[in-house]
């Protein structure tokens, strides 16, 4: 098991997850250990995301059936799968962040892994402004868009904190470095 922090970025779909994990990264804060999905890889992640592994279904389908993951699941009644990565690969060295749905939070912890859970939120327009921005199909702009309240309200169940995305993703990052990974970590 890990000897330091990890943190579960959880939000509903567009809240800026992915944003200020990758801000955080970016700052060598912490290590982000990917899920695996068969997801379609979005215009900003064409070049590769340090939050997500995409892969066909196929091999996902050989993954899972090898083990490899703590858990699988399907989102949003679509049929992209995603797979929670295993405890046995974490690092040693410094804070890990694994980006979750507020659903998956109890399933992974009964895995017996220490978490800090950090909710991250904002108002429905800027929410669907962003997946708006991010070209997201019709279908699956209302399936994310239907159950946004839902994952609001079960992520702040199981939250530790919650932030709200209202500015920029530097100063979330900052919010969450001093307050989640410590004030040193926003000297880092």
């Amino acid at each position: 098991m890990p000897n330091h922090p990890v943190v579960v970025v959880i939000g509903p779909s567009g809240s800026g997850k992915s944003s200020v994990v990758r801000e955080l990264h970016r700052r060598g804060l912490v290590d982000v250990r990917p899920t695996w999905t068969t997801r379609p890889r979005r215009a900003e992640e064409t070049g590769g995301s340090v939050e997500h592994r995409f892969v066909s279904d196929e091999n996902f389908s050989w993954l899972e059936s090898h083990g490899y993951f703590l858990d699988t699941v399907t989102m949003f009644g679509l049929t992209h799968r995603y797979g929670l990565p295993g405890p046995a690969d974490f690092g040693v060295q410094r804070a890990e962040i694994v980006m979750l749905r507020a659903p998956l939070v109890d399933r992974f912890r009964r895995f017996g892994v220490a978490l800090t859970v950090v909710q991250i939120e904002d108002t429905p327009e800027r929410t669907r402004a962003r997946l708006v921005g991010r070209k997201t199909d019709r279908c699956e702009l209302a399936a994310r868009l239907d159950d946004n309240e839902r994952e609001r309200a079960l992520g702040c169940a199981v939250a530790d904190f919650v932030f709200v995305n209202d500015a920029t993703v530097e100063s979330l990052a900052d919010r969450i470095a001093s307050t989640v990974l410590g004030a040193a970590a926003v000297m880092a």
